[in-house]
């Protein structure tokens, strides 16, 4: 999502300077994409699914201890799904802002989900790390992707109760 390429052309300059602020921080509504509309509730309800669906592998590969990240997740996807975000916030640590960036960041358009859900679930995870702290994630690293693998998602399987 956005604009990973850079063009030297200068009057393109500033639009692709824009869009990347944009898929970097937000808010990701404004992003020119796609031309179909977003669904709201089935855009929601996809992104907590495929959240559900590699919970374990999720709480895994984030650098936040997972006990943190579980209730900040939670807070996140109530969020997602009801617009309210839940009062546990306030008792969260630092380190859950941190690791709702972390995964924030990572999210692949369309590898981990589609375009409308994966911008619901950025801003739901980014309302609720806002409420927590200003810190952010650890930075995306550009010699390698390795904290991009899919191999940890493969095992994932929606668990039938949670």
């Amino acid at each position: 999502m956005g604009a990973c390429h850079v063009s030297v052309l200068s009057e393109l300059r500033d639009q692709i300077d824009q869009n990347q602020k944009l898929v970097n921080e937000g808010p990701w509504g404004k992003l020119p994409d796609v031309s179909y509309p977003p669904s709201p509730e089935i855009d929601a309800k996809t992104a907590a699914y495929r959240v559900l669906k590699h919970w374990d592998t999720l709480l895994e590969v984030n650098p936040v201890q997972r006990e943190v990240l579980d209730v900040a997740l939670r807070c996140a996807l109530s969020h997602l799904l009801s617009r309210k975000i839940p009062n546990e916030v306030s008792t969260l640590p630092d380190e859950a802002a941190i690791g709702l960036r972390y995964l924030r960041d990572r999210i692949s358009v369309p590898r981990d989900m589609p375009i409308h859900a994966a911008k619901m679930l950025r801003e739901s995870l980014e309302a609720t790390a806002a409420l927590i702290s200003t810190a952010q994630g650890p930075k995306i690293p550009t010699k390698d992707r390795k904290d991009q693998s899919v191999i940890p998602f493969r095992r994932s399987k929606l668990l039938e109760h949670r």
